[in-house]
């Protein structure tokens, strides 16, 4: 048998996220879509809100130095401005109609 104290703690983390929004952003050589794939499925399993865009990042190796720190973060991001204003305005909308 559960004592209350143990169930309420498990699923602690559950409620906590559940209808939470989410935006996934992702890196890699081929922008990580895999990894977001994967992290859909586990916010999903949370019963999060999953935004439709995603941001997914390039980044190659032309991009970092030796300690895998980014030579040029704005030349590497500023690709990818685009990507984040539709992101953006998706959590402002939601955002703003879960306040009325």
């Amino acid at each position: 048998m559960t004592r209350p104290e143990s169930r309420s703690s498990a699923s602690g983390p559950y409620a906590e996220w559940r209808d939470k929004l989410a935006a996934v952003a992702s890196y890699g050589t081929r922008g990580g879509n895999r990894a977001v794939a994967q992290l859909r499925g586990v916010l999903q399993g949370l019963h999060m809100r999953i935004i439709d865009q995603n941001l997914e990042l390039v980044v190659t190796d032309a991009d970092v130095d030796e300690d895998e720190q980014l030579t040029d973060v704005a030349a590497t991001l500023q690709p990818f401005t685009g990507q984040v204003r539709p992101v953006d305005a998706q959590l402002t909308e939601l955002l703003t109609d879960d306040q009325q």
